[in-house]
Order: C-alpha cells, then sequence, then structure tokens
C-alpha cells in the first residue's frame, strides 16, 4: 500500500538525498514561497545552497517508479540504462502488487532517465531485468481531499 499509494518511508529520503531529489513538493513550496527566503542574506538554513542550486538547475537525480518484468526488484538493485551498460541509479524499495498484478518498484535515476515510459534494465540476483518508468501513484487515491 504505501509504495502503490506513492508514500515515501525511510528509504527514499536519505541523507544522501534532498527535497529535490525526493519530490517533496511541500519542503520546495516552503523555500521557494517569498523570493526574500532564496536571497542570501535572509533567513539561512542548512543546506540552502544546495537546495537553492536544484532548485534553479535541477536536482541531479530523480525518484520515479518502476515496473519490473520478471521478478521484483528490492532495495539495493542497481539500474542501468536500455543497453544495459551504464549504471544510472538504484532500487530503493520494491514489492509484487496484487492490485496491479505486476511487480513494482521505486528509485533514484540519473536526470534525463525519468521520463514515463523509459526503458531501463534493473539487476535483479544477477539477471538483468526489464523494466519501464512509471508515473507514480501507481494506483490513483480515490479518498476526498
Amino acid at each position: 500500500m504505501i509504495l502503490t499509494s506513492r508514500y515515501r518511508r525511510w528509504k527514499q529520503v536519505s541523507l544522501g538525498s534532498s527535497v529535490c531529489h525526493a519530490s517533496l513538493r511541500v519542503g520546495i513550496w516552503l523555500i521557494s514561497v517569498g523570493k526574500d527566503r532564496r536571497s542570501e542574506a535572509s533567513a539561512p538554513f542548512p543546506g540552502r545552497s544546495r537546495i537553492l542550486s536544484e532548485i534553479a538547475n535541477g536536482p541531479s537525480r530523480r525518484r520515479v517508479g518502476f515496473e519490473i518484468i520478471g521478478s521484483p526488484a528490492r532495495e539495493g538493485c542497481k539500474i542501468f540504462d536500455s543497453a544495459g551498460l551504464q549504471e544510472i541509479g538504484v532500487i530503493t524499495s520494491g514489492i509484487p502488487s496484487p492490485t496491479l498484478g505486476a511487480n513494482i518498484a521505486m528509485g533514484y535515476v540519473a536526470n534525463g532517465q525519468h521520463k514515463k515510459g523509459t526503458s531501463v534494465k534493473v539487476e535483479v540476483r544477477k539477471k538483468m531485468r526489464d523494466a519501464i518508468v512509471r508515473p507514480m501513484p501507481f494506483v490513483p487515491s480515490k479518498y476526498y481531499k
């Protein structure tokens, strides 16, 4: 349920990631609300230079969802380009989804490889499996906001 609904867990946000990497829109909104927060003199906060740089230039990696063909990918599985030659990311969590009838996963990929429908390879138990970048959430929410 957590993965199919796009909820973030501690695995998706680590010391090496920022609010921009993990697509935490609330965090980005809090920083971006006023132009005065972006100036050098006002409202300093930890990691300000890194986050403002990522807001201006885009993050180096993006959190995306995958549909894995074959065995389910688990935390730590490596993600490769469609040719299977260059490592472009890592899976942070993955499960078989009974709701979708497919194996799904979430992970970080290099910026530019995050577009919906992009074909990639995922190394699962030393075998390369085909995967496709899918939009998240995998299952649309049906609760009243």
